[in-house]
């Protein structure tokens, strides 16, 4: 159960894909359910702290972390409309000083990071902001968190617009995309991206942004965010699908980390939350909620 079964012009995932184009890759590169099993095992034995980010806290933990998350957001946005300058907030350093923003160490989230930054670290200062030229898709398969191999759930990443044609959305206009930029002190850099090459290692890989807090402003309020991106190129991408495909998809679902349903909504939550556009995660949450998948309707995940 939860698989869905390869056709023709379907993906390795056994995901329908959208119109091909030029840019499309011909195919996921997905390794086979051995070798993906191995590599994680592999990985986990390298840290003795690896087996602990092997299975986050799932679904009640995601919960309670987006709660805390809302709680500390005081900023207020609107697509093209402002933030308020105060959502940089700078709170007190464990040495007790106010850290420089431009000392700091920043992580843009557009994904699990918006509600669930890093555990076990301390970000001194986060805001409400936006990157230019990037719009969210759930393409990106995930065989470690939220599906498995072989029936791969869907998770964000973050596409150029070349790369958004065959989902059936209009793309004329500029595109960007909403999330959290979370600082951090630079002491804790090293160890905060370890931490993070290893969360984000199923596909994504680690680039720099700005982040804008306000359309119009001559410069962004934060210059050289680190973002962790899935590729069309890696093994786990699934693109181009359509809203329906990935619904379906999202709504059969489940991996170590709980059901993809749940990583979707609190996703859409965390979003509303600070008054975020994002017309692809509204659209596949309420194609999802009219499926309207269960714990209960889920294969357990020791289940084939």
């Amino acid at each position: 159960r939860g698989r869905l079964q390869t056709r023709p012009e379907a993906t390795p995932c056994g995901l329908l894909r959208g119109p091909r184009t030029a840019t499309t890759p011909s195919a996921c590169r997905h390794r086979s359910p051995p070798a993906l099993l191995c590599s994680l095992l592999a990985t986990a034995l390298c840290s003795s702290t690896s087996l602990a980010f092997l299975f986050p806290t799932a679904a009640s933990g995601a919960s309670a972390s987006l709660r805390a998350t809302q709680q500390q957001l005081g900023v207020q946005n609107r697509g093209g409309r402002t933030a308020e300058r105060a959502g940089v907030m700078a709170t007190a350093s464990q040495g007790g000083q106010k850290e420089a923003e431009s000392d700091l160490l920043w992580i843009f989230g557009y994904g699990s990071l918006i509600w669930k930054p890093p555990e076990g670290f301390h970000h001194v200062s986060s805001t409400a902001g936006f990157i230019e030229g990037w719009q969210r898709r759930f393409w990106q398969g995930s065989t470690d968190h939220r599906g498995l191999p072989g029936a791969p759930g869907l998770v964000a990443t973050l596409l150029r617009k070349d790369r958004l044609e065959g989902d059936g959305e209009d793309h004329s206009g500029d595109i960007f995309c909403w999330g959290m930029a979370y600082g951090y002190g630079k002491e804790e850099s090293v160890r905060l991206l370890q931490y993070l090459d290893f969360r984000e290692k199923n596909g994504y890989e680690r680039t720099e942004v700005d982040v804008w807090t306000a359309h119009g402003d001559a410069a962004p309020a934060i210059k050289g965010a680190v973002l962790y991106v899935a590729t069309p190129e890696n093994y786990e991408y699934c693109g181009p699908l359509t809203n329906q495909v990935c619904a379906e998809q999202i709504a059969r679902s489940i991996g170590p980390s709980g059901p993809n349903f749940e990583y979707l909504y609190n996703l859409a939550d965390a979003l509303r939350h600070i008054k975020a556009e994002d017309p692809h995660v509204y659209e596949v949450e309420r194609l999802v909620k009219q499926i309207g998948p269960t714990k209960e309707t889920l294969p357990s995940v020791g289940e084939g």
